[in-house]
């Protein structure tokens, strides 16, 4: 990752820190898509704090198949 997309994503958690989940979702993109990107860190807090530990993911991809 290079000096600008970690300037670029630095923002983007500040936008998204700004959403107040109090209020409706905004109407209005991408302001819209932060307000459910911070309830989205809200909810996964929330499931860690139930289960005392960090939740975890897998994700399994399969390859394309190659075309010779």
């Amino acid at each position: 990752m290079d000096n600008h997309e970690m300037v670029f994503n630095t923002e983007i958690d500040k936008l998204i820190e700004r959403m107040d989940l109090t209020q409706e979702p905004p109407v209005k993109e991408p302001e819209r898509q932060y307000w459910f990107m911070k309830k989205a860190r809200q909810l996964v807090q929330e499931k860690e704090q139930v289960l005392g530990r960090p939740l975890t993911a897998c994700t399994v991809t399969f390859g394309c198949p190659k075309y010779d």
